[in-house]
Order: C-alpha cells, then structure tokens, then sequence
C-alpha cells in the first residue's frame, strides 16, 4: 500500500507549492498594497495593484491548470467553462485530492 501512496506523491505535492503560490502572492500583496496606500508612495499604487492582480491572476491560473495524477486530465476543469477549484475530487476519474 505505501508503493500506491508514494506513486502520486510528487504530483501532490506539486499541488500543494501551487496552492502556496496562490496564498503567498495574496498575503505578500495585501501588505504591499497596504504600504503603497501611503501617501510617499501614492503615485505607485495602481501600478502596484496592476501588477499584484496579474500575478494573482497568473498564480490562480497555474493552479487551476493542475493535471490529475491518474487520468492527467485536468483536475478542476469539467470542460471549457466548468472548473471547481475547491473539488475533493478529479472531475474527471474521481481521484480524491490527496490520495
């Protein structure tokens, strides 16, 4: 049984630095944004908010775009517009997350 667990161990935990990824660049932003509010810095604040919204955007999308380990199809996307980031399981062959 500890061959089956460890067969998908890299794959999860790839899964778990991307979701790292998505918190960091949300908590490392929200203090960012919260300096550059201050007046020294205020001609920088939209391009600060620019940039930080882009890489959390480009952090989502990386994680979002996690392959299963079983199937590799894509773990959160059901097809072109369907996608549950927040699934115990792959949409497609029903792993569960973390197995």
């Amino acid at each position: 049984m500890k061959e089956k667990a460890d067969l998908y161990a890299a794959q999860w935990n790839a899964l778990r630095l991307r979701n790292r990824l998505v918190w960091s660049v949300l908590a490392v932003g929200i203090v960012v944004l919260f300096v550059a509010s201050s007046p020294m810095f205020a001609k920088y604040q939209g391009i600060v908010g620019c940039t930080w919204f882009a890489l959390f955007v480009l952090s989502g999308s990386y994680y979002g775009a996690f392959r299963c380990p079983r199937c590799h199809k894509p773990f959160f996307k059901a097809g072109f517009l369907a996608s549950n980031t927040l699934t115990k399981k792959c949409l497609h062959c029903g792993l569960a997350k973390w197995t």
